[in-house]
């Protein structure tokens, strides 16, 4: 009686043990997996941010600003859509009224 008890004990612990392994098993794959996907996102998002860096042709020095005439125009700013529009109102009144 006591060793049918422990031998089942034994059983039932042997397929806990091979159930934890495939679970480890399939865990170790999807870290992986995330950890692929992350790089490529890291490079995607690497890639974006150089392309939106302003070559220095397009930057004003001050001595540039300081000998463009008050009533001009400045020729590097874009205009914003509706969208962008309102959430920057939306900001500036977060930011006065907390």
């Amino acid at each position: 009686m006591v060793t049918d008890l422990v031998t089942s004990l034994l059983r039932a612990m042997e397929e806990q043990k091979q159930a934890q392994a495939n679970q480890i098993e399939t865990l170790t794959q999807q870290i992986n997996a995330l950890k692929v996907e992350v790089t490529e996102m890291r490079e995607t998002i690497q890639t974006q941010l150089r392309n939106l860096q302003t070559p220095p042709s397009a930057t004003s020095s001050y001595a540039d600003i300081a000998r463009t005439s008050p009533s001009s125009q400045p020729n590097n700013l874009r205009t914003l859509s509706p969208i962008e529009h309102h959430a920057v109102k939306h900001d500036r009144y977060a930011v006065l009224h907390g």
